[in-house]
């Protein structure tokens, strides 16, 4: 232990100083199960745990426990639980309403110091290098010191764990007999792990563990080779069969062998191979979130041991897959080569016949791209072709040699799966970087993507952020994601919106998050759509959230499919909350004769059975909630007295839950639950009723660093190269409403538009920039305009400030990139607006009207700052356009 740092010691010292608080928890617990069930003794057997869990846990849903927990309690001794465990059913298990007001306090204090010391723990648990500065260390030491002290723990005690001597062997009287015997059965047993005979070791390593006067070191020692043991017998009696994660029986050996792994960690807790056995186990089970956590407190004290570094890097590898639901998302599905053409028929229209034709024209010429195509059939398999991973790492491999980004990236993959080649995170992280490297640029087919440095620029970002083979570093993920985001990557935007909605690796910001929300989103990521139709919702951008939300459900997320129907009864709910308000609100002063009137238009908003309603309540409901809906109608008023009033009522609903008779119980209140949710009313309580804000300041020039905007603008930079009809009976439709991930014609509609960079070539169509009125852009393509029009449209009418009208407009996704955009064929399908509506002297880069400012290379961009004109080069790239003047 003499290498290991003052930061690692303080961390396990703090680990040892919480391990203080099982014993007062378990009597906790015992002491709360006879206050609860009439003077019954909980015993540790199994008849008393299996009745608690059928009886008590299954019954609550606030209790959520894994399936080893869920065997622990079964199991009945609670000195296998674990902090987790214990903390769960003290806090979320049901009090009897017979307990008497001192009773109900003492129990809400002790829950408050178990909700602190669980808080603690967390924090603990997410030091991925499980080491803990001084200043912190003396905060959290005081923290828990102060908690278990209140458990009836005392300070002298706790005192002695602070010492460097809590990391040397203790002092211990020893049976010189049973030692040697001891280490002969330990022996005999080991040898018996090597000859495969596993039910001969664990009966020889168990007669071990129970010798009385052996050190307690040697002790874990046989627990530890014990639960691998276990462990190997179960591999032994599961060889063949299908993987099967789940524990439902004490009996299972991967539980005795968790249960003996944690005695082995509890006997050492600062040798490392006692936190190494515990990750095994839960690494078996799929619990690799555990594991992680085990295997970087091994890694803590033996930060050279390669054996403990390759499973850290495997349980985190799995582990950031299953938190990214890989196993569900559709993207994730391998797919032959076949089935990839038909779902680019169905995207992009593209006849899979020419497709085959393409790919075996690339086979004949011998390109690069070849092997990479059969690489891939080997990969997924094919209607001639087995599945074969070795085949395709060679083929990916043979790519790679000849400077194919796809290649190396494809190899990498298999790599870092350990498909057709070693597992090897190192190597796989060369390959990625090297992939990075190259250009993003194809370097034979310009302006088209390189392929595989995107994806490759995306798996370093997830390697830095996961630390898989590389030290866990936040800013250096973002540092990829946003490099794989600038080359096209959906999954990068998407993961890079999470880290800023996060605040991790960079500055929180909720508008950065869902820019890149939606930017992934539109590049066809059903997991972004999820993420963003939920940022939506938590600002009450219903109708905009309930569009995304169906889109990844069309899109075939499998959680937003899952969770359809919750998620439209809560947009159904909080809209209909919100007209309430809204109708309410606009009502400057209420007359005390019309309230009641008042009241009933609240109450005609709300779906019956959504909100209980004064009309609703009988005698047979239960009488707080009469009190919850009495607050409801009240606080909607919005006035100063009426808040008081809801705040009151609110109140007195509680004080009438804890005195209702038994017989109205159980009882949940739809009304309570809805304040909570909607109103948070606790914080209401102590607030005062504020004068009505005023109405917020929307900065539009937040939207000039929107990525997409930016990535549309410079995209239609590079570009080198009527009889009117009637808007009666069209609805207006705007660009977010239009779904960005399909071929769509939108039959009886009309988009208004404002044009915001305009053409620079009419060759074989014109290309311009729009933008609608909720400032989202979008590149338009015109096509079949008269002939000999071209320069006159390009340099008269379809300029920078145009407005005009779209009928029935065709959102199309690109043949060759699939990227969104909008397509006319119809010429007369557009409409002018008047030129007095023309946005004279436009900002090239914001839209503001009368800019001043001219640039004074092209002499034709104008702007209405210079911070304007600083972002339309930095950000825009207008180098390229003002060379053309």
């Amino acid at each position: 232990m003499a290498n290991i740092s003052s930061d690692v010691r303080n961390y396990f010292k703090l680990e040892l100083l919480s391990t203080r608080s099982y014993g007062p928890l378990r009597q906790l617990f015992k002491n709360r199960y006879s206050q609860f069930n009439g003077g019954q003794i909980w015993n540790d057997t199994p008849t008393c745990g299996t009745t608690y869990l059928t009886n008590v846990i299954k019954k609550n849903k606030k209790i959520s426990l894994t399936k080893v927990q869920n065997v622990s309690v079964s199991n009945g001794d609670s000195n296998e639980w674990d902090l987790t465990t214990i903390t769960a059913l003290l806090i979320y298990g049901d009090r009897p309403k017979t307990l008497n007001a001192a009773e109900v306090q003492q129990l809400d204090e002790e829950n408050k110091l178990l909700e602190q010391l669980r808080e603690i723990r967390n924090k603990l648990v997410h030091h991925a290098s499980k080491s803990v500065a001084t200043v912190e260390f003396n905060q959290l030491w005081t923290d828990l010191a102060t908690i278990l002290v209140a458990l009836g723990d005392t300070d002298t005690e706790l005192d002695k764990l602070k010492d460097d001597s809590i990391f040397e062997a203790p002092t211990q009287v020893i049976n010189e007999d049973n030692v040697k015997e001891a280490s002969r059965l330990n022996t005999l047993a080991t040898q018996a792990h090597k000859d495969g005979k596993f039910f001969d070791a664990i009966a020889l390593f168990t007669k071990a563990t129970v010798l009385p006067g052996v050190l307690e070191h040697d002790r874990a020692i046989f627990y530890s080779n014990m639960s691998s043991s276990r462990l190997a017998l179960y591999e032994k009696q599961q060889k063949g069969a299908s993987s099967n994660f789940e524990i439902n029986d004490r009996e299972d050996q991967r539980y005795l062998a968790l249960r003996d792994a944690k005695q082995a960690r509890n006997l050492w807790l600062t040798w490392w191979k006692g936190h190494f056995r515990v990750g095994k186990v839960y690494a078996a089970i799929n619990e690799h979130d555990k594991a992680v956590n085990s295997f970087e407190r091994a890694l803590a004290l033996e930060p050279t041991k390669n054996e403990i570094q390759k499973e850290l890097d495997d349980s985190r590898h799995i582990f950031g897959r299953q938190m990214r639901y890989e196993y569900l998302d559709p993207q994730y599905s391998p797919k032959t080569v076949s089935e990839h053409f038909n779902a680019i028929h169905e995207t992009l229209g593209i006849d899979p016949e020419n497709l085959q034709t393409l790919h075996s024209l690339v086979d004949q010429l011998g390109l690069d791209v070849a092997d990479v195509l059969k690489g891939h059939k080997y990969e997924h398999g094919d209607i001639d072709i087995k599945q074969d991973y070795e085949q395709a790492a060679k083929y990916y491999a043979k790519a790679a040699r000849h400077g194919s980004a796809a290649g190396m990236y494809y190899l990498a993959r298999l790599t870092d799966l350990g498909l057709g080649v070693k597992k090897d995170h190192d190597m796989a992280h060369k390959l990625f970087e090297q992939a990075a490297e190259q250009s993003a640029e194809h370097p034979k087919f310009k302006d088209r993507p390189n392929v595989g440095v995107a994806d490759a620029e995306n798996a370093l970002g997830l390697l830095y952020a996961e630390g898989v083979g590389v030290h866990k570093h936040a800013a250096t993920a973002v540092y990829w994601y946003q490099r794989a985001v600038d080359h096209g990557n959906a999954e990068a935007a998407n993961s890079l919106a999470l880290m800023y909605q996060r605040g991790n690796g960079v500055e929180k910001n909720l508008d950065k998050a869902e820019q890149l929300f939606e930017l992934s989103a539109r590049r066809r990521d059903s997991n972004a759509m999820l993420n963003l139709a939920e940022l939506l919702l938590d600002k009450n951008d219903f109708e905009m959230a309930q569009r995304w939300f169906n889109r990844a459900c069309k899109s075939g997320n499998i959680l937003a499919q899952t969770n359809r129907t919750n998620f439209e009864d809560i947009c159904q709910t909080a809209e209909y909350l919100g007209k309430a308000m809204a109708k309410i609100h606009c009502i400057d002063d209420v007359d005390s004769n019309d309230k009641g009137k008042n009241e009933q238009e609240y109450t005609d908003l709300i779906p019956f059975g959504t909100i209980p309603r004064h009309s609703q309540i009988t005698i047979r409901d239960a009488i707080d909630d009469a009190y919850y809906s009495m607050a409801i109608c009240y606080l909607t008023l919005k006035r100063d007295d009426d808040l008081d009033v809801a705040k009151k009522m609110y109140e007195q609903g509680e004080e009438a839950e804890k005195l209702q008779l038994p017989c109205f119980l159980p009882y949940e209140s739809n009304g309570k639950n809805l304040l909570k949710l909607v109103f948070n009313i606790p914080n209401l309580i102590n607030t005062k009723a504020a004068p009505k804000a005023a109405t917020p300041v929307v900065d539009h020039k937040s939207r000039l660093t929107d990525p997409n905007r930016i990535e549309i603008i410079k995209r239609h930079r590079k570009w080198q190269q009527q009889t009117a009809k009637s808007l009666v009976g069209l609805k207006a439709i705007s660009l977010r409403e239009m779904d960005p991930t399909k071929d769509h014609v939108y039959q009886g509609y009309v988009l208004s538009v404002t044009i915001i960079e305009e053409a620079y070539t009419w060759i074989p169509s014109i290309h311009i920039v729009i933008e609608d009125e909720h400032h989202q852009c979008e590149q338009m393509f015109i096509f079949n305009f008269p002939d000999g029009q071209g320069e006159h449209l390009t340099s008269k009418v379809y300029t920078n400030g145009a407005k005009m009208h779209i009928i029935n407009p065709y959102h199309r996704l690109g043949a060759n990139d699939a990227k969104p955009l909008i397509r006319v064929d119809d010429f007369s399908s557009i409409i002018m607006q008047n030129e007095s509506d023309r946005v004279i002297n436009m900002c090239r880069c914001c839209g503001e009207p009368n800019a001043v400012h001219v640039c004074s290379g092209c002499k034709k961009a104008r702007y209405c700052s210079k911070e304007c004109q600083t972002m339309d080069w930095k950000l825009y790239d207008h180098k390229i356009i003002c060379k053309k003047q």
